[in-house]
């Protein structure tokens, strides 16, 4: 055990990552998730020379990580660095061996050490979840919505009858159809564009918006272009809204497939919490887009209690 300690990933490392990973996933998700792997972990804007992984090797080989990833957040209107505890991985050769837990809790408490400043830890599965529990982490609540647009494909499977799954969500696609109508008329005075890249008038907008917010991460234009328009295998669809020539918000859109139900994915969005007529904009610009893309729900997480009453 002495000889299995955490170290600061290095770009060397990569390849044994990759076996790491052949470990747990199919051989055609592999190349995938390597590239994504090192594009978090070198080319975060945020972190500058910092490495944000820790590793643990053993006999020549990587047998576990994880992440921590750095961000700028605003934090009752001061920008302070912060962190996401992300994306751990074992062996399970080490699993075996009864490694596992030791080998993660030594992974969190090399990172706890090194965080002098606020973290979250995100994208975990039931024993992450459980670990971070009994480590003290703190749960912070998020609110998961979901608007359905298309129920006749999911009523199908359990009334097993596609005609009469129809005939029970007309009138719920009938009374949608109508609201997202009547609303679309109310945004006159809002334009609504397609961009494929983050410009500076995202890092004023960003500013001036985060101060509003009790605890958010930063969206300056070097970040979202990092996460969504240069990352690779990027698949995102972006909006803007402006107001008399005035950036006034922004979505991040995602279309993805699970089983053979079309889920529309909220990836992202920020506009002023007290900017109504902005927040009502984006929501239904989502949904006539994944309308278009013969979705069934669209998904999302709010926090903003502002954001939530437009969205319900």
């Amino acid at each position: 055990m002495e000889s299995l300690k955490p170290r600061r990933y290095q770009v060397s490392d990569l390849d044994k990552i990759e076996e790491l990973m052949r470990a747990h996933f199919d051989n055609g998700h592999v190349s995938r998730r390597k590239w994504i792997f090192g594009w978090i972990a070198s080319h975060d804007p945020a972190a500058g020379d910092e490495k944000c992984y820790l590793v643990i090797e053993d006999e020549g080989k990587i047998v576990a990580y994880e992440g921590r990833m750095p961000v700028d957040l605003m934090i009752n209107g001061e920008q302070e660095r912060g962190y996401f505890f992300h994306d751990t991985l074992v062996h399970p050769d080490y699993r075996k061996k009864g490694l596992g837990l030791t080998l993660v809790n030594q992974l969190k408490s090399t990172w706890e050490d090194a965080t002098g400043t606020f973290a979250i830890g995100v994208w975990m599965n039931q024993f992450t979840y459980e670990i971070l529990k009994r480590r003290g982490y703190h749960e912070l609540n998020a609110a998961y919505y979901v608007r359905p647009l298309n129920l006749g494909r999911c009523l199908m499977k359990i009334v097993g009858n596609k005609s009469l799954a129809r005939i029970i969500s007309a009138p719920v696609k009938y009374l949608g159809d109508v609201y997202d109508f009547f609303s679309e008329r109310r945004f006159r005075d809002i334009s609504v564009s397609r961009i494929t890249r983050f410009d500076q008038r995202f890092d004023d907008f960003a500013g001036r918006v985060s101060r509003k917010f009790k605890l958010i991460v930063v969206r300056h234009s070097r970040y979202l272009n990092w996460k969504y328009v240069d990352r690779p295998f990027a698949s995102y669809v972006i909006f803007a809204c402006e107001r008399g020539n005035e950036l006034a918000g922004y979505i991040v859109l995602l279309p993805v497939e699970a089983g053979n139900i079309q889920v529309g994915v909220i990836v992202d969005m920020l506009a002023d919490p007290d900017d109504s007529g902005a927040i009502s904009c984006l929501c239904q610009l989502a949904i006539k887009y994944f309308k278009k893309g013969d979705a069934d729900f669209i998904v999302c997480v709010l926090t903003n209690k502002n954001f939530i009453r437009v969205f319900r």
